[in-house]
């Protein structure tokens, strides 16, 4: 659907990736750009996409008569992250985008 994997090659990012909710998705705000972040903590890595990757990934759900999704926060229109200052090591040279490079 468009997400990127990122592995957390830091202690710190490890950590950061325990303290998400599992199976769920996660909205970030950082510097006014929504991602969504979904964690593999069992691979120590962190799935990465910008709305359209979402809305993407939401098609698919659709296209496939998917009932469970639990996967899908309730409101994602609230930003759960946690702080931007958590992103910071995430971001630094990881390819995020917002989609309009």
């Amino acid at each position: 659907a468009g997400f990127k994997s990122v592995a957390a090659s830091s202690e710190k990012q490890v950590a950061h990736l325990k303290t998400l909710p599992v199976d769920k998705l996660t909205v970030v705000k950082i510097k006014g750009k929504t991602y969504y972040v979904f964690p593999n903590s069992a691979h120590n890595r962190l799935y990465v996409g910008n709305p359209e990757a979402y809305q993407s990934y939401q098609q698919l759900l659709s296209y496939q008569n998917l009932n469970n999704q639990s996967r899908v926060m309730a409101d994602l229109g609230e930003d759960t992250g946690g702080g931007e200052d958590k992103w910071v090591e995430w971001t630094n040279n990881a390819g995020w985008t917002d989609g309009s490079d």
